[in-house]
């Protein structure tokens, strides 16, 4: 019994042993893997309860059910492997956790690695208005709910006391663990079937074919073959009691603490750097901007600040959380000074990410303004961005064999835009009080500037100014008292605004002014 692997699969929602019987079969009849057995662990998962002396079991119960299995049933196998589909992902998790609770966590070291298919590690929104009223009370559904309190602390105990466990104790225990979403799947979503975990891919297939293998060349049963394999030659070359991977499935710097490593592949997942998105966002002029864009900085950043995980390295630490918050204050601009026009966003609906095909502008009220201090948030968050991907090159963090990010540094100072003159003016005001705000919104110092206003402009007029400016950097503005006379003359003209480049040269812009 010592050199055989028992796989053990635990089935999903309202499903039951028989989900497994292709794969079952397939590994019946593969000779390659004599050493792996298949057991199909069972339990109770109705829709619905009409007997009121029965109750439909939680996830806890069913945690512990798990429990009595292994470590009675199947108490003389030393080798164990599971597998699990859907919600019995959160049941195997479920099952890891409380051992660690009760101090057992020695007793897990015989299981040598876990596969997860579909899991909602952070919950499923399919149907969930239906959901909860067709299940109300029924405590395998409500598990499955995005966010459950259970799930989430089951989760990161796993990932803290599990993935990133340092050694075999009473409180924790090193078990690899492989995820994969569906890539057709709309009731678990990659992101909550990846989630934090290190090893995380996508399988061809909805919800419930993405465990169907008609045959030995099925994406399925490959991937779980390998994963076998890999498992039992780990345990043939008798590396530290089959707790390390072997060096084909994970190669970590003995200085390298896994937690980091964990942390860091989670961040290049949610910010990969040679994305096309996210280099279209760091030369983004904010006029227009995709939808697209914005939803994927958005799930990026709700994904890191959401990660359980936590860097070791404080240099690591503290570099990108200066990242997150500039990130976040990029966000927020973005949120306050843009918006969805409705009439740019034709087909949107038929997109997987109907948001994509948005298009966001620039509110009309000051364009420009808006628009540098967009500018200026965006390249704040690259900076610490590019200093954040940098930390990770050093110390071997990045893995280029799956070009996460380019070799050696990357840009530490933003892009250099072209070079433009651009100057605008607006009024604002009440009852008399206006000022006429002149600004320089472009990337050119411009000097001697002047207003000058149209002879059909009679009601308005410069009071008590120091024109011309001697010079104006990108990003100045000048406040200029004015007199405005009601009824007097036309209400909207247009101001002529002039000023001279340092080079040589003179620009001259118009600005649209309504009183």
């Amino acid at each position: 019994m010592q050199d055989n692997l028992d796989v053990v699969f635990v089935h999903g929602l309202f499903s039951g042993p028989a989900t497994w019987d292709s794969i079952g079969s397939l590994m019946a009849r593969d000779s390659e893997l004599s050493f792996a057995s298949a057991y199909r662990f069972s339990y109770a998962s109705p829709k619905i309860r009409f007997r009121p002396d029965r109750r439909i079991p939680a996830l806890d119960d069913i945690a512990d059910l798990l429990k009595a299995y292994l470590h009675d049933q199947k108490s003389s196998h030393s080798r164990l492997f599971l597998v699990a589909h859907s919600q019995g992902g959160l049941i195997i998790q479920r099952y890891l956790a409380r051992m660690l609770t009760e101090g057992r966590g020695r007793d897990l070291a015989r299981i040598q690695g876990i596969v997860l298919f579909a899991c909602p590690n952070t919950g499923s929104e399919f149907a969930l208005s239906l959901r909860r009223a067709w299940w109300q009370r029924h405590p395998q559904e409500q598990t499955l709910r995005p966010f459950n309190d259970l799930v989430t602390d089951t989760h990161r105990t796993v990932q803290n006391q599990i993935v990133n466990a340092a050694e075999v104790g009473s409180s924790s225990c090193r078990i690899p663990i492989w995820v994969y979403g569906g890539t057709e799947d709309n009731v678990v979503k990659r992101a909550s079937a990846q989630s934090t975990f290190l090893h995380a891919a996508m399988l061809p297939g909805d919800h419930s074919r993405i465990i169907r293998a008609a045959s030995s060349d099925d994406a399925v049963y490959q991937v779980l073959r390998t994963r076998l394999f890999e498992t039992q030659a780990v345990y043939e070359a008798g590396r530290d009691s089959s707790r390390v991977k072997s060096s084909k499935a994970l190669e970590v710097p003995p200085s390298t603490h896994l937690g980091d490593r964990a942390r860091a592949q989670s961040f290049l997942r949610a910010f990969p750097p040679l994305a096309g998105w996210l280099r279209h966002l760091r030369v983004q002029d904010f006029f227009t901007v995709s939808g697209k864009v914005n939803r994927l900085l958005e799930e990026g950043m709700t994904r890191m600040t959401t990660n359980p995980i936590q860097y070791v390295d404080s240099d690591l630490r503290n570099a990108e959380t200066s990242c997150l918050e500039a990130g976040g204050r990029l966000m927020q601009g973005m949120l306050d000074l843009l918006f969805a026009d409705p009439r740019a966003a034709s087909g949107a609906e038929d997109l997987e990410h109907p948001e994509d095909g948005w298009v966001l502008k620039l509110r009309v009220h000051q364009p420009s303004v808006d628009e540098m201090r967009l500018h200026g948030l965006r390249d704040e968050f690259f900076e610490t961005y590019d200093v954040l991907v940098n930390l990770l090159n050093e110390r071997d963090l990045i893995d280029h064999a799956q070009e996460q990010a380019p070799k050696g540094r990357i840009l530490q100072e933003p892009p250099e835009r072209k070079k433009e003159a651009r100057l605008t003016a607006r009024l604002e005001g009440y009852s008399g009080r206006y000022r006429l705000i002149v600004s320089n919104t472009g990337t050119s110092d411009i000097l001697n500037v002047s207003v000058a206003f149209p002879s059909e402009a009679s009601s308005f007029r410069l009071i008590d100014h120091d024109l011309p400016i001697d010079i104006m950097r990108p990003g100045d503005s000048v406040r200029l008292p004015v007199s405005v006379v009601m009824g007097g003359g036309k209400g909207i003209f247009d101001a002529e605004i002039t000023g001279s480049l340092e080079g040589g040269g003179t620009v001259r812009f118009f600005s649209k002014i309504s009183i």
